[in-house]
């Protein structure tokens, strides 16, 4: 699988979506359900699309080969990236997005298992907004995505909410 489109509004209620689009990068399939999971209980996000690897991510941000079209990659929200990818890796992922201004308005949450404090500082310095620990208990991981989702959904305000960057 490449890339999955999750619909977390299938009744189209206009207000039970806050972020139109969470564009997810992960590769490890229980992580990212549990992610969507969280993302469904809080309700403040109408979809979100699943990319296992960093290539693709990339591909469908810079609108690349099957992505052209704006209908099939639609400007994303909010990206959830996690490090550990197979290829292009995330630092590498996020450092091109970040090399290109008309991103710059896009926030990029870390979503990894790395508990690294140089890591942390890495991501900073190549424009990560934040920077979240999965933890290794279900119930913890559940409350830091559905604490993530509901401050990027309304206490922050997204750009590309408000109409700034599209």
């Amino acid at each position: 699988m490449t890339e999955r489109v999750i619909d977390l509004n299938p009744c189209g209620n206009e207000e039970a979506g806050l972020i139109d689009l969470i564009l997810m990068v992960e590769d490890e399939r229980d992580h990212a359900e549990l992610v969507i999971d969280a993302l469904r209980e809080v309700g403040s996000v109408k979809k979100v699309v699943l990319i296992e690897n960093g290539q693709t991510a990339l591909d469908y941000v810079f609108r690349k080969g099957k992505y052209e079209d704006r209908a099939l990659s639609p400007r994303p929200g909010l990206i959830l990236l996690d490090l550990n990818l197979p290829g292009q890796n995330g630092l590498e992922v996020l450092k091109t997005i970040r090399s290109e201004k008309r991103f710059s308005t896009i926030p990029i949450i870390i979503l990894t298992t790395s508990q690294s404090a140089d890591t942390v500082k890495q991501t900073a310095e190549l424009g990560a907004n934040d920077y979240v620990m999965k933890p290794a208990s279900f119930g913890e991981f559940l409350a830091r995505i559905s604490g993530l989702g509901r401050y990027w959904s309304t206490i922050s305000a997204l750009p590309m909410q408000k109409g700034i960057g599209q």
